[in-house]
This record gives C-alpha cells, structure tokens and sequence, in this order.
C-alpha cells in the first residue's frame, strides 16, 4: 500500500522471533508488533505484555482503506 504522511511508520519487523511468531518488532518495553499473516495485506497484530500478571493483550483488526486494498494478494 502506497500510505504516506507524518504520521506512518512502517514497521520493519527486525527483532526475529516472538513467541510463535517467525518476525516481531518490539515498539516498547512492553509492545510488541507481529505480522497478521491470513488478515488484510499489511495488517499486523499488537501485544501488549503485562509482565507483572503474566498477561498478553492481544489487539487485532482487519482494517482497510479501500476495497481494492481489502482484496489484495
């Protein structure tokens, strides 16, 4: 997708392994990105590890802009 503005970072995915998951990029110490592979070309999925309960938080969602990028390969 060809996003742009001040406000889009793309996410490299540089940090290897998470869990499962074969990319990651840690955002924070307790943020982690993964792509949402099956989902909306470019989705990716945030968790959000509460280290103090043992906790995950995972927040996913299929967004789209357009039709066009909602059928993509």
């Amino acid at each position: 997708m060809g996003l742009t503005g001040e406000n889009i970072v793309r996410v490299k995915f540089t940090d290897g392994p998470y869990k499962n998951f074969p990319e990651s990029q840690r955002i924070t110490d307790s943020l982690v990105m993964i792509k949402a592979v099956g989902h909306t070309k470019g989705n990716s999925i945030s968790i959000l590890e509460d280290k103090d309960n043992d906790c995950y938080y995972m927040f996913q969602g299929d967004v789209t802009y357009c039709d066009a990028a909602l059928l993509a390969d």
